[in-house]
């Protein structure tokens, strides 16, 4: 099996990495210390198009396929 990542799916890679960086990591402290879940992230991922990664294109997703919605769990 082939696991090497495409470029849509290094750039979506990167885009997460800079999104745990400037949205989520700063807050991270907080949601654990009052063991809170952090819901404002699932509309931040969302608006991104993280939640459809394994959706095809043709359904709204953006058809990028298991590797990345694996590692996006990371």
């Amino acid at each position: 099996m082939d696991i090497t990542l495409t470029q849509a799916q290094q750039d979506l890679r990167a885009l997460a990495a800079e999104l745990a960086d400037r949205e989520f990591r700063p807050r991270a402290s907080r949601w654990d210390e009052n063991e809170e879940y952090p819901e404002e992230n699932l509309a931040i991922l969302a608006k991104q198009g993280f939640t459809g990664i394994t959706v095809p294109e043709e359904y709204g997703g953006l058809g990028l396929g298991a590797v990345p919605a694996a590692r996006r769990g990371r």
